[in-house]
C-alpha cells in the first residue's frame, strides 16, 4: 500500500505538473492507427503497474479479465453466425479460435509471477 504523506509542498507539486511530459490526446471516435493502439496499450499499462504495489499480479489478473472477454466475444460470435446460418467452418473458426484463447487462459495460471499469486494453479505452487 502506498503510504500517505503529511504534508506536502505545493511549490514541487506545481513544477511537477508544469515539467510533467503531456499525455497523448485519444478521442474515443475516432479510429486510431495500428501504432497508436499500440502506444495507448503501452501508456496504459505503465500507468495502471503504478497503481498498485504488485503490478505484476495486477497485470497478470488484466491479462487473465481480457482474455476471458476475448473468449466470450469469439465464443458469442460463433453462436451469432451458426444462428445466421452461416456455414459450419465461420462457425468452427470461431469455436477454435475462442480454444486457443481458452488454451492461453490455462497456460497463463501456470505461469507465477509472485508469491502473492493468487490466479496460480494450486499445482504449480512451491
Amino acid at each position: 500500500m502506498t503510504a500517505i504523506p503529511d504534508s506536502f509542498n505545493l511549490d514541487e507539486l506545481t513544477a511537477a505538473l508544469e515539467n510533467a511530459p503531456a499525455e497523448a490526446e485519444y478521442k474515443v471516435d475516432e479510429k486510431l492507427s495500428s501504432d497508436e493502439i499500440w502506444d495507448l496499450a503501452h501508456e496504459e499499462t505503465v500507468r495502471t503497474g503504478k497503481m498498485t504495489d504488485n503490478g505484476p499480479v495486477f497485470h497478470k489478473a488484466m491479462v487473465m479479465q481480457i482474455l476471458a472477454k476475448l473468449q466470450h466475444f469469439h465464443t458469442s460470435m460463433g453462436d451469432s453466425v451458426r444462428e445466421n446460418g452461416a456455414p459450419d467452418e465461420v462457425f468452427n473458426a470461431w469455436s477454435r479460435d475462442a480454444g486457443k484463447i481458452q488454451a492461453a487462459i490455462c497456460i497463463l495460471m501456470t505461469v507465477s509471477v509472485d508469491d502473492d499469486d493468487f490466479m496460480l494453479e494450486e499445482s504449480c505452487r512451491n
